[in-house]
């Protein structure tokens, strides 16, 4: 019964690495701050490099909050389309 076709980019948007970078940094840094803290013995360059984990976390969590408006034409959402609402 006539329903409109939506054709949708399935490119990721361009901040799709970046992003994905940040976060992957973050738990790496974080996995290994806080394993060699626990197996070898607390230090000051442990906690900082948990500390340097945190921030490029957090950077990375308002960075990927600020582009989604880049992600509304990667997963169609906000495009318009009703028929996805509950």
């Amino acid at each position: 019964m006539g329903e409109a076709v939506v054709e949708r980019n399935m490119d990721p948007p361009e901040n799709a690495p970046r992003c994905l970078a940040l976060l992957g940094t973050s738990l790496v840094l974080l996995t290994f701050g806080i394993g060699y803290a626990l197996v070898v013995g607390t230090t000051f360059a442990d906690f900082a490099i948990v500390i340097v984990g945190l921030f490029v976390g957090w950077v990375a969590f308002f960075y990927c909050l600020g582009q989604v408006t880049e992600w509304e034409r990667f997963t169609g959402v906000g495009s318009g389309d009703d028929s996805r609402r509950l």
